[in-house]
C-alpha cells in the first residue's frame, strides 16, 4: 500500500474484480454498464473498481 492509498481506498482493475468475483472480465463490462454499483472511476480508456463498493453490492445480492 502506498502513502496515498488507504485500505479504505483501494481501486482495483476490471482483470482483478474479474478473478476476485469468478466471472470473466466481459461479465464485469456488463455489471459496470449495467450501473447497480457505484465506485467505478474511468480515466480515459482504464477503468478501476472501488473494491468496498463492489463488496457492499455483492453484500446486497446475497440478502
Amino acid at each position: 500500500m502506498t502513502d496515498i492509498e488507504t485500505a479504505g481506498d483501494e481501486y482495483i482493475t476490471r482483470k482483478e474484480a474479474a478473478a476476485y468475483l469468478k466471472i470473466s472480465e466481459r461479465s464485469v463490462d456488463r455489471l459496470i454498464n449495467s450501473k447497480n454499483f457505484d465506485g467505478v472511476q474511468r480515466i480515459g480508456r482504464c477503468v478501476r473498481i472501488h473494491k468496498p463498493s463492489l463488496d457492499k453490492y455483492l453484500a446486497r445480492r446475497r440478502e
